[in-house]
């Protein structure tokens, strides 16, 4: 239901892709370069983060940093569902251009904003309210109509879809 409504949202359909299908972090998610997506082999190489904070300066910026654990350093198969969609989204940047910005020597990033910009968790988590309330709002007029109770998404932050995910993986074994 959630990603069924976030798919009328282009500009975040890949990234609840991503955070859906892999279970990883939101700052690992904002750091994703190109170079991390192994076509050949069908993994994410996952060796750093994307946060925003004060580096040691007064000044908030972007900063790279490496994964929380050294056993955050991995290698995450790709689903066909996520390989298809982030082919589609490679192609796409081979003809509109990749994103410009570089932060601490990194570059290629796959996810940005059309200003150049790089997300922040924060926008991440503000995005699922958006959507949630979107989908909520359409089910609270498909219930009165329908004369049933609505069947509501609950609050959650993007880190929530990280525990779901692990929970989900424990359930297959």
């Amino acid at each position: 239901t959630f990603l069924t409504c976030a798919n009328r949202f282009r500009r975040w359909r890949l990234i609840f892709t991503v955070l859906f299908e892999t279970g990883i972090r939101v700052g690992e998610l904002c750091g994703l370069t190109w170079a991390d997506v192994d076509f050949s082999r069908r993994v994410l190489c996952i060796n750093h983060s994307l946060s925003y904070g004060k580096g040691g300066g007064e000044r908030c910026r972007f900063m790279i940093h490496p994964t929380k654990t050294e056993a955050g350093r991995r290698e995450i198969p790709m689903t066909s569902e996520l390989f298809d969609a982030l082919k589609k989204e490679y192609a796409a940047r081979s003809v509109t251009g990749f994103c410009p910005t570089e932060i601490d020597g990194v570059t290629g990033f796959v996810f940005w904003k059309p200003s150049g910009s790089l997300y922040q968790k924060g926008e991440i988590d503000l995005a699922i309210d958006n959507i949630r309330n979107a989908y909520n709002k359409i089910e609270m007029d498909r219930s009165r109509d329908e004369d049933r109770l609505p069947l509501l998404i609950p609050h959650f932050s993007a880190h929530s879809i990280r525990h779901t995910f692990l929970s989900r993986l424990v359930e297959v074994g």
